[in-house]
Formats: C-alpha cells, structure tokens, sequence
C-alpha cells in the first residue's frame, strides 16, 4: 500500500498525470511526423527511419499506459485510506459515546 496522507497522494496524482499529458504531447506531435517523413523519404532510408520512429512511439506508448495504471493505483489508494480513516473515526467516536454513556455522562 502507498503510504502518506491523502494530499500528498493528490499532489503524486497531479505530478503523474502532468507528465502522462506532457509525455502524450510529444507522442501526438511525433506521430505527425512519422506521416510526413513516409511522404518526404520514400527510399529504404526513410522507410528505416519511420520504422524506428514507430518503434519508439510502442515503447512510449507503454509508459504513458504504465502511468495511468500508476495514477489509478494512487487514486484508489487514497480511496481506500479515506475510507479506513471515516471508519477508524467513526469507531472512535462510538466508543467515547459508549464510554460516556457508562460513565454517566
């Protein structure tokens, strides 16, 4: 389990889904490119070329997929944290009532 409060779990959100849409820029603008060079570069050259260029777009593809797994681990994670503190709060609050209640008071 990822530990650390829920803002701290909000801020590694924000951080990773920020580079997830920077990283995902990048690979848009490649992508067009790609395109253009099988148009400009029609011999075994730029074909090498636009090959490795899509190559590369699969390995970036991974991480950018690897990212938002990651994101979606955090989200739930803080998900869950969430939950078992209202439960842990909602526990102790019972208690003191019922201590309370004994006692009198």
């Amino acid at each position: 389990m990822i530990s650390g409060d829920s803002g701290e779990n909000q801020q590694a959100i924000q951080r990773l889904s920020e580079a997830r849409a920077a990283i995902q820029g990048h690979v848009d603008g490649i992508d067009g490119q790609v395109g253009n060079l099988e148009q400009q570069f029609r011999g075994l050259d730029g074909l090498a070329y636009s090959d490795l260029l899509k190559d590369w777009l699969g390995h970036v593809m991974k991480i950018v997929n690897d990212l938002s797994r990651i994101i979606d681990t955090y989200g739930d994670t803080a998900r869950m944290q969430s939950d078992q503190t209202a439960t842990s709060t909602d526990a102790v609050i019972a208690r003191r009532a019922a201590h309370n209640a004994l006692m009198g008071g």
